[in-house]
């Protein structure tokens, strides 16, 4: 089984280590880091033609490889002669995996540098702010604190 990760640019060994996979005959796991690409990294993208799954951070994909890895050889558990209790092992540990999964995706916050502050109307707004009820409004003190 190959394991690709693929972050803003691939690197010399990683062309190599295609060549492998491919030559072998097999699809990896292919894993995308959400970052900015280059050209070439791009460019591999499109040419591989994988189903990519993405990562943020080297702690968010160590339990997606363990996801997939698991789902793998429960897939083939008939090559690797699993047992009934390594199956529910496994089974339980893809049922894990995919409830963090899943809390990990509804927690995720985004805009206002993924945290914001909104203030009840009955607050002043704070200097140079703008009350949302005066729709972009400022009052004559707002306009002198300001300056």
């Amino acid at each position: 089984m190959y394991i690709l990760a693929l972050g803003e640019d691939i690197r010399a060994p990683m062309g190599v280590e295609w060549s492998l996979v491919q030559r072998a005959g097999r699809t990896p796991l292919a894993f995308l880091k959400e970052v900015a690409r280059t050209p070439a990294a791009q460019e591999f993208m499109r040419t591989a033609a994988l189903e990519w799954t993405g990562y943020r951070a080297a702690a968010d994909l160590s339990p997606r490889v363990q996801l997939a890895l698991a789902q793998a050889i429960l897939d083939r558990a008939g090559q690797y002669s699993l047992s009934t209790p390594e199956w529910n092992t496994l089974q339980e540990l893809v049922k894990t995996l995919r409830q963090k999964q899943s809390a990990d995706t509804d927690d995720e916050r985004s805009g206002a540098g993924q945290g914001g502050v909104i203030f009840a109307p009955s607050r002043e707004a704070g200097r140079g702010g703008v009350l949302l009820r005066d729709q972009g409004r400022r009052t004559k003190d707002q306009e002198r604190s300001i300056d």
